[in-house]
């Protein structure tokens, strides 16, 4: 893990072992973050977190009626964010969500295993949905930068 994420401010991370950062990834205030070894958390270069983000790899089991939800088995899938995305305050992502490269997440939204985000889009809602596009992102060579940081794949999508 990163020697970044110390140093923001009321920030709460569960297994910061099993979680990845890229470079420029910058987090905002009362972040929560949870990853384990079978389901890490990976992000990319140039990621911005906006306040009271939720990344949680796994929740509980509830399908049994007959047995106690706290005693039933966990699911867990890793989360993988791309380079170049803007997760907006109050996003909550759960185990399993993929958010492809160039990505913005707005406020109060909702990302899951079951949304099938495409590069360079823009989301927002509960359920989430496609509200725009990015531009311009046709030719990377040309896209301007304040970062020195070279762009890598995180993870196919």
């Amino acid at each position: 893990m990163s020697e970044a994420l110390p140093r923001f401010p009321h920030m709460a991370v569960y297994g910061a072992e099993h979680i990845q950062l890229g470079a420029n990834v910058s987090f905002n205030n009362f972040c929560h973050l949870t990853a384990t070894a079978d389901a890490p958390i990976l992000i990319g270069d140039d990621v911005m977190c906006g306040p009271f983000l939720v990344m949680n790899t796994g929740d509980h089991g509830f399908e049994s009626g007959k047995q106690k939800i706290r005693d039933q088995r966990s699911r867990r899938e890793s989360i993988i964010v791309g380079n170049d995305v803007w997760l907006a305050a109050r996003v909550t992502v759960l185990r399993g969500a993929r958010i492809p490269d160039g990505c913005v997440i707005g406020a109060c939204s909702l990302v899951t295993r079951h949304n099938k985000l495409t590069p360079y889009s823009v989301w927002a809602g509960t359920p989430l949905r496609k509200i725009g596009e990015r531009t311009g992102h046709e030719n990377p060579d040309q896209m301007q930068s304040n970062s020195s940081a070279a762009s890598k794949p995180v993870g196919s999508f």
